[in-house]
């Protein structure tokens, strides 16, 4: 058995035998967005079978379609997030890796331990210009792609800059 819910059976117009329509309780009109003065009738409590208003079941289906679109909306936003949590973990596991500190060692070298940002503190780190793209962190694919020209040696000043 379907809920009850508020309908007005519209009086009779000189457009026809009054439809049937839903009234939204909480703005004090119909669903189609008539106010109780634009459409006189008799209130009662029925079923959404009972709606003959057309403009009234379109915006109830629309209304319907949003609600399904918010919740698949909503959850692909929580997938994103579990996936970007993911990818940073797996970046920051490939950071205490040897490949990445071999790298890191030649990058440090290339600048001969001077900032490559400021040109004068000493390089405490690698700053990432670009990340592999279309790869995981700290797979034989990212590795392969990483290039030392992307990676530059920087400061803790300067690497804070970057990354307020």
């Amino acid at each position: 058995m379907s809920d009850r819910i508020p309908l007005l059976r519209a009086d009779p117009h000189k457009w026809g035998r009054g439809a049937i329509h839903q009234i939204d309780e909480d703005k004090d009109q119909t669903v189609c967005g008539k106010s109780p003065g634009a459409c006189p009738g008799t209130k009662f409590y029925g079923t959404k079978e009972q709606i003959t208003c057309k403009i009234c079941l379109r915006s109830l289906e629309a209304k319907a379609k949003h609600a399904l679109w918010k919740i698949e909306w909503e959850r692909g936003q929580r997938e994103a997030e579990e996936l970007r949590v993911q990818r940073r973990i797996a970046y920051y596991n490939y950071l205490q890796t040897p490949e990445w500190k071999a790298k890191r060692a030649k990058v440090l070298a290339r600048a001969n331990g001077r900032c490559e940002g400021c040109g004068e503190r000493r390089a405490t780190q690698v700053h990432h210009m670009r990340y592999p793209q279309d790869c995981w962190p700290g797979t034989p694919e990212w590795i392969a792609r990483e290039k030392l020209f992307d990676l530059r040696a920087i400061c803790t000043e300067c690497h804070e800059d970057v990354h307020p």
